[in-house]
């Protein structure tokens, strides 16, 4: 009987120490996953989204790896598309602001008379500063940037007009020559969104007032080839670095 207790108190004793050294091998072995992983989150929390971290198995801790690199790599390019929205918003309420303060100083300065004209002008501006004002609260609500498109029977011929009679004055200003070369009773009906398309046409003419030379030529002139309408602004040098 004595022999027995010995017997089972020694296998108990064995238990209790193998148990003991799995534990402590489990607790060596995820200690230092545990830590990277731990690391890698704060590292996020604090906006860091380049963080990620080495796959060292093909367990549940390297899936779990995997799956933090997966965030991290949605939360950079989610990141990088908001700042990108940002950062163009931005420069497209510089060019509104631009032009609405060239139109208000050049009446200042008696150069333009305040008329109904002038007034369409400024309005013009405004609505286009409220549109960008939209897409920045817009973006705000959104995941990846995207902005929505209103499309309608556009005349694509008036539009592009009405965005060129606003640079005249902006071009005078630089001694640029402004070539109108569109037919004056032209009509091209598109279905698109005027204020995206808007948006285009003062992106375009706000590089060339930016990069064409003094002295230079802007020429502007809408062409349809093969049921496809183009937009065709030609500038001399320098034009806009690639």
């Amino acid at each position: 009987f004595k022999g027995q207790t010995r017997m089972f108190l020694m296998i108990a004793l064995g238990m209790v120490l193998v148990a003991v050294l799995v534990a402590v091998w489990t607790a060596y072995y995820l200690e230092g996953p545990i830590k990277t992983l731990t690391k890698g989150t704060r590292d996020l929390a604090s906006g860091l989204f380049r963080t990620r971290i080495p796959v060292a198995s093909g367990d549940e801790l390297g899936q779990l790896s995997r799956d933090f690199n997966t965030l991290a790599e949605t939360l950079e390019e989610n990141e990088g598309d908001r700042k990108k929205w940002v950062e163009d918003i931005a420069h497209e309420l510089r060019t509104p602001l631009t032009l609405l303060s060239g139109e208000l100083e050049a009446v200042e300065d008696g150069v333009r008379e305040l008329n109904d004209d002038t007034l369409k002008r400024l309005k013009g501006d405004i609505d286009h500063l409220i549109v960008l004002v939209n897409d920045l609260n817009e973006l705000s609500r959104t995941d990846r940037g995207a902005l929505t498109y209103r499309k309608e029977a556009t005349d694509l011929v008036a539009l592009v007009k009405r965005v060129a009679e606003r640079f005249r004055e902006p071009f005078r200003e630089n001694k640029l020559c402004f070539e109108d070369r569109i037919k004056e009773n032209g009509k091209i009906q598109v279905w698109a969104d005027p204020e995206r398309l808007s948006q285009m046409m003062v992106n375009l003419l706000q590089n060339s007032v930016n990069y064409t030379r003094e002295g230079g030529t802007v020429a502007l002139d809408l062409e349809i080839r093969d049921a496809m309408v183009y937009v065709l602004v030609e500038d001399s040098e320098p034009g806009v670095p690639h």
